[in-house]
């Protein structure tokens, strides 16, 4: 099944993944959550290749319960 949404082929280990290549219009959603969850989680949820989304989004769901921790913490929530 070929070009699907986002198309279909596997992103190349060396693509870069650079926070300035977030799209202008996200960067605002995009700067809110990096103290939280680091620039490689970001870049990956807003990345164009759906295959970096889904790993940036598998990986924001799994660090969520430690970024509520820290953020009670630091009373930043």
């Amino acid at each position: 099944m070929d070009g699907g949404i986002g198309g279909s082929e596997v992103p190349d280990a060396g693509e870069a993944m650079r926070y300035i290549d977030i799209h202008p219009t996200l960067k605002s959603k995009a700067d809110a959550i990096l103290p939280f969850y680091g620039e490689e989680t970001t870049i990956k949820i807003y990345h164009r290749r759906w295959q970096f989304r889904f790993e940036g989004v598998k990986k924001f769901i799994t660090e969520m319960p430690e970024v509520f921790a820290k953020g009670k913490e630091e009373n930043t929530i």
